[in-house]
């Protein structure tokens, strides 16, 4: 007897909580729609016997333009923002660079960058890779160049990364050999990209130019069997450049610009 009326007490109480909570539901629905009726000017109205309110095509239309206007309110607030932050989020590096370089000796030559943003890299060299004076590339056999290709990264605050791969072509137009670059290039606060100088003196350039030998009675229908170096592996380099945008040239070059 007493589990059965504990039982029951339970039961009326649980079902009073019911009703409390939905009184206080329709209190809160009808606060909220008797306040928007006088904003719109209209008079409060009672519930239906469900206990749910209807609205008229004026109050749906009122309240429609309400919930309206914050959406449009939040995307504004979204969107400006997060198309600054991408905007800066932009490398600074993206884009074309007359450059300077300085392979072996002190001979300064042109060079252009291009960093692309889908992380591809080229650039256009006018060093040297053929000559009749004594040094590297003395009778070096190359006479064309098919420009590089590479990739970049970027691998520390304000720091970069390159690494390309040119061919290198003999007189008939045939492969006769290749210049690899791995490069680390800081952007200073100038806005100039540098290598090997003494403003980034932890930033390096590593070079390899090799003539490539074949095996075969034809020479370079043959495959490749060896490499002679006449560059490194790993030999230094110095780069200093301006971006084509800046209008500042090739440093320390008399190149004509457009």
């Amino acid at each position: 007897m007493q589990l059965r009326r504990a039982a029951t007490c339970g039961d009326l109480l649980a079902r009073s909580a019911e009703e409390l909570a939905r009184v206080a539901s329709v209190t809160r629905q009808e606060t909220a729609l008797t306040s928007s009726r006088r904003v719109v000017g209209l008079s409060p109205v009672d519930p239906d016997r469900n206990g749910r309110f209807k609205l008229n095509p004026l109050e749906e239309w009122f309240m429609f333009k309400k919930a309206l206007g914050a959406v449009i309110l939040a995307l504004t607030l979204i969107a400006t923002p997060m198309g600054s932050v991408l905007a800066a989020a932009l490398p600074p590096i993206l884009g074309v660079w007359t450059c300077t370089v300085v392979r072996a000796g002190n001979v300064q030559r042109p060079l252009m960058y291009t960093f692309n943003s889908d992380g591809t890299f080229n650039y256009s060299s006018a060093t040297t890779i053929n000559s009749t004076v004594a040094g590297p590339v003395q009778n070096s056999g190359f006479h064309s160049r098919g420009g590089a290709r590479g990739q970049w990264t970027k691998i520390g605050t304000n720091v970069f990364n390159y690494q390309s791969v040119e061919f290198l072509y003999d007189a008939n137009g045939n492969l006769a050999g290749s210049f690899a670059v791995d490069a680390d290039l800081l952007m200073t606060p100038a806005g100039q990209l540098c290598s090997g100088t003494t403003v980034c003196p932890s930033q390096t350039t590593s070079v390899s130019l090799v003539q490539y030998q074949f095996n075969g009675l034809d020479g370079v229908d043959g495959n490749i069997t060896g490499l002679n170096y006449l560059l490194g592996p790993g030999a230094p380099a110095n780069v200093l450049c301006n971006a084509l945008s800046s209008g500042q040239g090739f440093p320390n070059l008399p190149v004509p610009m457009p």
